[in-house]
């Protein structure tokens, strides 16, 4: 495996798992956000909630009063029936009743007497009930209130003969009579407050503890949603002040530790495995793929090897094969040498001949095809000057000047292109001079044509083809060579001829 392929899995892995912790926490942080935002609602609510309750208890206090100075006559039937609304409404409520004013002692005119209780809603004889309340008024600090005709809260109050959970306070109000001169008595309520908060607040305890405590009374709570100890410091997230009447509730929330704590959601810790499995799959399937592609690329470099390496042993076997077929044309022009020294007749010999240069210009097309790298294509130049140099001893007089750019010809135009270039070539060489000629030479031109068309002219400067001599009317082999040769190759021939010289010219396509 290659660092470049160790640091893209490492990358991969870490960007994967990153992004698996970013979704984590985003997951959670919304948990919070909206922890937050349910724990500072149910806050709000609190107080709301409890102001509201006060105020109806506020409210039953006001009418119960109202009620019982306009009634001269009041039974208990009569009073049970006009406050039984506020005893189902009001929640935590022990008792409504009602105490008349009773002075035992002149001695005592301008404070209350001994209050015993009239009547009560419900009508039964449990709790405070037969205690003597001008003792009760006193203990529970509202004495110096009750004078101000306005409703009045007690300090808090433990009910021991309800139970030790009976814990609460209680509301009273001065009664006067409809002219506002005479004290009828007093109007009080009984509440419990574990009752009171846990119906007012029954959607916000499940997120919230609480803790009220009375601004005369801080040893011992109001009420608690947990348990209490005066030794341990309480750091409470809010403190909200909610007046009751003649004193302050103080009261102090704090979020359950569900909407504290890190939510560590489910589905976060689901989408952080999902992630890391995800990107772990991903790493598989990334190292699959190069796996497969690295797997790909030696199974391409071996079939290419093999490929290349067959190549070369068929550009041998065909170098090979070029090389023993110019080798036999070599041996037949040989031949061919030994039966011309044996025959007499001239014409015969100048056929044999002729038919020696023909084998040894494709012979030399052979010889230049194995000499080839590739061993597919023939060099033009180095074949024009090898095709020139063996048949210079024709008449060695005979200069030439070859200009030609690099051309390479496949061999099936090679072929034809070498036997027109002899034909041509060794006709100049043995007819286009004479004696009186000065300086003969031979020029040989290739150009480069659009559409890969190549222009191969041959030109001499001797005497040119005589007036009445029409070479196309001409029944001599060589010319009927060049024009099979030019068919085959569907190549375009044309001359002129004058004094001056002769010039052939030459135009076919390279194959592609």
């Amino acid at each position: 495996m290659s660092n470049a392929s160790i640091i893209k899995y490492l990358a991969i892995f870490f960007g994967g798992t990153l992004f698996s912790v970013y979704l984590f926490y985003s997951i959670n942080e919304k948990y919070i956000a909206r922890n937050n935002a349910t724990v500072e609602t149910a806050i709000t609510k609190v107080e709301l909630k409890l102001a509201r309750e006060i105020e109806k208890i506020n409210l039953a206090m006001e009418a119960s009063a109202v009620f019982i100075a306009n009634n001269k006559n009041l039974s208990s039937d009569k009073f049970a029936d006009i406050t039984s609304p506020f005893v189902e409404d009001l929640y935590g409520i022990m008792k409504l009743g009602w105490a008349p004013k009773s002075i035992t002692d002149p001695a005592q005119s301008g404070r209350f007497g001994t209050f015993m209780i009239a009547f009560t809603n419900p009508s039964d004889t449990s709790g405070i009930i037969g205690q003597n309340l001008a003792e009760l008024i006193m203990d529970s600090g509202i004495e110096n209130t009750l004078g101000s005709k306005k409703i009045s809260y007690s300090m808090p109050l433990d009910f021991s003969k309800r139970g030790p959970e009976f814990r609460g306070f209680i509301s009273m109000m001065l009664v006067v009579d409809t002219l506002g001169r005479n004290q009828k008595g007093i109007v009080f309520g009984e509440f419990q407050m574990r009752e009171l908060i846990e119906r007012t607040l029954d959607f916000e305890l499940p997120i919230l503890d609480i803790l009220i405590l009375d601004d005369a009374d801080s040893i011992v709570p109001l009420y608690s949603s947990f348990p209490f100890s005066n030794d341990l410091p309480l750091n409470y997230s809010e403190k909200l002040n909610v007046n009751a009447a003649n004193r302050l509730w103080q009261i102090q929330v704090y979020p359950k530790i569900r909407y504290t704590k890190y939510p560590n959601a489910l589905e976060s810790y689901f989408v952080l495995l999902l992630g890391v499995l995800s990107t772990l799959l991903l790493i598989m399937v990334v190292r699959q793929k190069d796996q497969y592609g690295f797997d790909l690329l030696n199974e391409v470099r071996q079939r290419t090897y093999e490929l290349e390496e067959s190549n070369k042993l068929k550009e041998n076997l065909l170098r090979e094969i070029h090389h023993r077929v110019k080798n036999n044309l070599q041996i037949t022009s040989s031949l061919i040498n030994l039966q011309k020294r044996k025959l007499t007749d001239k014409e015969t010999i100048q056929a044999l001949e002729s038919s020696q240069g023909r084998i040894s210009a494709i012979a030399l097309i052979h010889q230049k095809i194995y000499q080839d790298v590739s061993a597919k294509a023939v060099d033009l130049k180095g074949y024009l000057v090898d095709l020139i140099n063996s048949h210079k001893n024709i008449s060695p007089s005979v200069k030439y000047e070859i200009k030609c750019p690099e051309i390479s010809i496949d061999l099936d135009t090679a072929v034809p292109i070498a036997l027109i270039t002899s034909e041509l070539v060794i006709n100049a060489f043995k007819h286009a001079f004479n004696e009186v000629t000065a300086e003969p030479k031979l020029n040989l031109l290739v150009q480069n044509l659009e559409d890969d068309f190549i222009s191969l002219t041959i030109s001499d400067n001797g005497k040119g083809i005589p007036p009445n001599l029409e070479i196309s009317q001409s029944t001599g082999l060589g010319f009927e060579i060049i024009q099979k040769l030019c068919r085959q190759i569907n190549a375009k021939f044309s001359y002129t001829s004058d004094g001056s010289g002769t010039h052939f010219n030459l135009i076919f396509q390279q194959k592609g």
